[in-house]
């Protein structure tokens, strides 16, 4: 039995010292309570939607974020900004959208907190979004390093 208790207490810590301490979207109500919400139509505002809808053709070739906790500026700048102008500038194919698609890194550098030095900490969605709207981002292939590139 002492064995077993043993085990069961070497496994926990274990796991324990190799789990995964990096954190992705940091959720913050306060945050989001005060984003401007557009108006949702009322009873007998009839829109004809389509039935289905797909964004594709504007995306970049999907990455791995690897080790980091940047995936809010991955969504953001790498996917969201790059559909959003790969859909305005109408870029075709995966070529011409990759070599346009925003890096997330830069914008991560732009948000993360002073004391995260290992992009491990996480932000937030509406900080991303506010950075991106105050300064943008460059594209992915000059600003391509994971993680502590000065900007």
């Amino acid at each position: 039995m002492k064995k077993i208790l043993l085990f069961v207490a070497f496994i926990f810590l274990f796991l324990e010292t190799f789990s995964q301490t990096r954190m992705g979207c940091k959720l913050d109500s306060s945050a989001y309570n005060h984003v401007f919400l557009a108006q949702i139509p009322q009873r007998g505002y009839n829109i004809q939607l389509p039935k289905n809808y797909s964004l594709k053709q504007f995306c970049p070739t999907p990455k791995n974020q690897g080790e980091y906790g940047t995936c809010v500026a991955w969504t953001s700048a790498y996917y969201a900004r790059t559909i959003m102008l790969a859909q305005k500038n109408k870029w075709k194919g995966s070529k011409e959208i990759d070599a346009n698609a925003g890096s997330p890194y830069f914008v991560y550098e732009n948000i993360k907190g002073y004391t995260d030095k290992n992009c491990q900490e996480g932000a937030g969605l509406i900080i991303a979004l506010e950075a991106l709207k105050q300064h943008g981002t460059v594209v992915f292939s000059s600003f391509s390093k994971p993680c502590g590139q000065p900007i």
